[in-house]
């Protein structure tokens, strides 16, 4: 969100709004396990290929603000509405 336009992910964070809620917290998260710490050879779970996508685009953008668009444009809160 800090570029104008803002930069978009080339990889897909998941496909479904059930997704949010994880991708919210790889947001937060921003500084936990990086893309390297992550075993992909035994990805048969679709949320770690996904993760494995946010991780890559955070880790490319540490000091940016992240937010979540998806592929129609609509914008969605980074924090859950209480």
């Amino acid at each position: 969100m800090c570029h104008n336009p803002p930069l978009t992910a080339m990889d897909e964070s998941g496909q479904h709004l059930s997704d949010l809620p994880r991708i919210r917290k790889e947001i937060f998260e921003r500084f936990g396990p990086t893309v390297d710490e992550l075993n992909l050879d035994n990805c048969d779970d679709d949320g770690l290929y996904f993760r494995h996508n946010s991780l890559k685009f955070i880790s490319q953008h540490e000091e940016c603000v992240i937010g979540i668009i998806d592929e129609y444009g609509t914008t969605y809160p980074v924090k859950e509405k209480a």
